[in-house]
């Protein structure tokens, strides 16, 4: 009898924290405001610094296997506790889904752990056990073993395969809702999108062309007038 009263406990205590949220499964349906409302539960994933250092992702559980496993597969966005959130899945190859800080114009702009995409590569950092970026990978072999160790270096950080690897480090990004895509955002795309705003490009210019989110966010608020 105390070991069922437990168990209801339990079970009550984890649906308290489930509530409606408006899923939209494709972008067409985030598009068009066409949501589905499912009653889920909500779960943080706050990596340490042994691990995707400072990373944070959310995972969402439904009332049913089969929906959490459409959730962590087949969703583009979940709009929870009035937060939207987008799945990385099918974006960057990343189970997990980020938090949107902000939409300007036709991006959703968030900040999660760098993409698995190959063509990130060369702003990624390798998530090797000293959390180094593929330059440094490369000037360690190079010390250790000269031109020899340096190649061989070269040769395996090219040979990984989308999805083998991430940085521990968080990164910047848009997702373009006209274009399907993510961008990575870097100095050259920041410089690139305030090309029209010369006043913005040279306080950026001038500022040393900073590369973290707070200098990100605040050009593009800017760029788009949203305060």
């Amino acid at each position: 009898m105390r070991f069922k009263l437990v168990l209801l406990l339990l079970l009550f205590s984890a649906s308290s924290y489930a509530q409606d949220a408006l899923i939209y499964y494709t972008l067409n349906d985030f598009l068009n405001s066409s949501p589905q409302i499912k009653h889920i539960n909500r779960r943080e994933r706050s990596f340490n610094d042994e691990e995707w250092a400072g990373a944070k992702l959310y995972d969402f559980i439904g009332s049913a296997r089969e929906v959490t496993e459409r959730l962590q597969y087949e969703c583009f966005a979940i709009e929870y506790n009035d937060s939207l959130f987008i799945n990385l899945y099918g974006a960057m190859n990343v189970k997990g889904y980020a938090n949107v800080k902000a939409r300007f114009g036709t991006y959703l702009y968030f900040t999660s752990i760098a993409s698995n995409l190959p063509q990130h590569y060369r702003y990624v950092a390798l998530n090797s056990k000293g959390h180094t970026t593929n330059r440094d990978v490369r000037q360690e072999y190079y010390q250790a073993t000269g031109l020899i160790g340096y190649g061989i270096a070269s040769a395996v950080i090219g040979s990984k395969q989308e999805g083998r690897y991430a940085s521990s480090k968080q990164f910047t990004y848009l997702y373009g809702l006209q274009e399907g895509e993510l961008f990575l955002l870097t100095p050259d795309m920041m410089k690139d999108m305030l090309s029209n705003r010369q006043d913005l490009l040279r306080l950026y210019v001038m500022s040393g062309e900073p590369n973290n989110d707070g200098s990100y966010y605040f050009y593009i608020s800017k760029l788009f007038n949203v305060e």
